[in-house]
């Protein structure tokens, strides 16, 4: 009975493909063994493997396949699509093939190295004994055996199943097992196209098959010793290749890298210490213990885990803070940085124990406000350029912030009351009337009025300022620049200018130095009563008396609520 060809494939020639399988991590042994077998071995070899005419025996599945097989220690090269049937004297029954199968007594394996293949079953069933080939969905390489529960697919219909499909190998049987008289008639393996598989055995309802040449003897390494690697695994950096336990006379070294799975040696790396330029790759060295008598050892260590870019270094740089009391300004100032560098900044201020960001504040220069008054300040400067880490540095503090002296302001536009109501009417601003506390008792004209200053604290609004300048009206009188502290302007009135500005209907204006901002008041000075007192006559021999000086009183009763106007002057002339 003719053994039928893998149904639907087209075989084409394959060059020899030649596969130089170098372990040099881990070894090159074999992954898992298949199930010890009732016999010893049956050693195939490439002159075993007849043409595809035979029926039993070892022999290409295919008149048309194109393939190469070539005998290595311990192993049968197999090259181009290719099928590689065993065909049995006496077919076994489907029966047996499924106790074989739940017996794990089915399987092959592949060497290190090795591209995947397909296992082969092939069984006849039927009156006319139809032959449909079985084979797994995916090839695979490794150490194989083969479960009911893996997916298998057949080349001819089964009944009314059609072939090709795609099912557990189980179910695939319980098909066969349906039609009358199923039994395989062969057994093997199959190449994919444009791969080559390292077929090293294959076991078999109990009996097993080597193939290739003879395994090459495994010979106790007369030269020991172990190696590992030290060092950081980073880009670069150098790693140091670590020998203990040798017996050798001489060590050489070769170290290799490994990336998806493939090593390669690296060129003239063959010292004892190796730094990588390279990122993302695993190292190795491969170190060979060399005895006077040429006899030698390779041992290779473990790899490194993968190489990672080299840590950025940080910028030289360093920055300070230039303080300007005439402006109210504090001024980030960089120096000795690479050129390019881009900078940005946090101001802060620290109040002796702990330090406090200032929110918003994260430009190159920082605007003093009155609230900043005693304060220390300082700033943390970061810089970036490429190539280089992310470098932050913090300036030392600022002494404690001092207010700036005032700024000499020309008198403002309106002159009388009049022309300051129009004024103010113009720009919005109204005149509060209890913005300030009453009354107030000046002492009269005279040389002692300057010692005694009427206080008039203003709430001051905007946190800007730093100074105020005021005025009073009915004709513009300039009282003074007096300084913010803690919202509050601290206006003093001395006797002289309440006598200058004279009893009556006056009103307060204050000018924000920096804001701009206008609020303005009604101040009323009282007539001061005036008390006469007589002088004593003095002795014959005395001076003559100067008269008493007369004690005024006068009662300044001032507005409170004062309007925070941030509007600044229009041109002072």
């Amino acid at each position: 009975m003719p053994l039928a060809a893998h149904s639907g494939t087209r075989h084409t020639s394959r060059a020899l493909a030649f596969v130089l399988a170098l372990a040099v991590v881990g070894g090159a042994a074999v992954a898992a063994a298949l199930p010890v077998q009732a016999e010893s071995a049956v050693a195939v070899t490439a002159a075993d493997i007849r043409a595809n005419a035979t029926t039993t025996g070892w022999h290409l599945g295919a008149s048309d396949a194109g393939h190469t097989l070539t005998d290595t220690p311990g192993s049968l090269v197999i090259g181009g699509e290719a099928e590689l049937l065993n065909g049995l004297v006496s077919p076994l029954p489907l029966t047996d093939f499924s106790a074989s199968i739940t017996g794990s007594s089915f399987g092959w394996t592949t060497a290190a190295g090795s591209g995947p293949t397909f296992g082969l079953v092939q069984v006849s069933f039927g009156a006319n004994e139809t032959v449909t080939t079985l084979s797994p969905v995916d090839p695979v390489s490794g150490s194989t055996v083969v479960r009911l529960a893996d997916r298998w697919t057949f080349s001819g219909d089964i009944g009314a199943e059609t072939g090709s499909a795609d099912r557990t190998l189980g179910e695939v049987l319980d098909l066969l097992t349906a039609q009358s008289n199923p039994r395989v008639v062969a057994y093997g393996v199959r190449v994919p196209a444009s791969a080559t598989t390292t077929l090293s055995t294959m076991s078999w309802n109990g009996a097993a098959t080597s193939f290739g040449g003879a395994p090459a003897p495994e010979l106790p390494p007369l030269v020991t010793g172990t190696v590992t690697i030290s060092g950081t695994p980073m880009q670069y950096q150098p790693l140091s290749a670590d020998t203990q336990g040798w017996n050798a006379d001489s060590l050489r070294f070769q170290w290799f890298s490994v990336r998806d799975g493939q090593s390669e040696p690296i060129a003239g790396a063959t010292q004892r210490v190796y730094a990588s330029p390279d990122i993302g790759v695993q190292i190795g060295v491969a170190v060979m213990g060399i005895r006077g008598d040429e006899t030698t050892a390779t041992v290779n260590s473990a790899l490194t885990a993968p190489i990672v870019p080299l840590a950025l270094w940080p910028m030289d740089g360093v920055a300070q803070v230039r303080q300007q009391f005439i402006n109210g300004t504090l001024e980030a100032e960089t120096y000795g940085w690479p050129v390019g560098t881009a900078f940005s900044y946090q101001w802060f201020w620290h109040d002796g124990t702990s330090s406090h960001l200032v929110e918003g504040a994260t430009g190159k220069i920082y605007t003093l406000a009155p609230a900043d008054l005693g304060r220390r300040f300082g700033v943390i400067v970061t810089g970036t350029l490429s190539q280089f880490a992310t470098t932050s540095v913090t300036t030392g503090l600022t002494t404690a912030v001092e207010a700036p002296p005032p700024v000499v302001r020309a008198p403002i536009d309106p002159r009388t009351t009049a022309e300051l109501m129009d004024y103010l009417r113009r720009g919005g601003i109204s005149v509060g009337s209890s913005a300030l506390p009453a009354p107030f008792v000046a002492p009269a004209p005279g040389p002692t009025a300057a010692l005694f200053p009427s206080l008039a604290p203003l709430a001051w609004g905007d946190s800007r300022d730093w100074h105020v300048d005021v005025y009073l009206f009915s004709e513009q009188l300039f009282i003074g620049t007096f300084p913010v502290v803690n919202g509050v302007a601290q206006i003093k009135l001395t006797g002289e200018q309440l006598a200058a500005a004279g009893a009556g209907e006056h009103t307060l204006v204050a000018v924000g130095q920096q804001s701009g901002a206008i609020q303005a008041a009604a101040l009323t000075i009282a007539e001061a009563p005036t008390v006469a007192a007589a002088a004593p006559a003095l002795a014959a021999t005395g001076a003559e008396a100067a008269p008493l000086l007369g004690v005024a009183a006068l009662l300044l009763a001032l507005g409170a609520a004062l309007v925070v106007l941030r509007r600044r002057l229009g041109t002072r002339a």
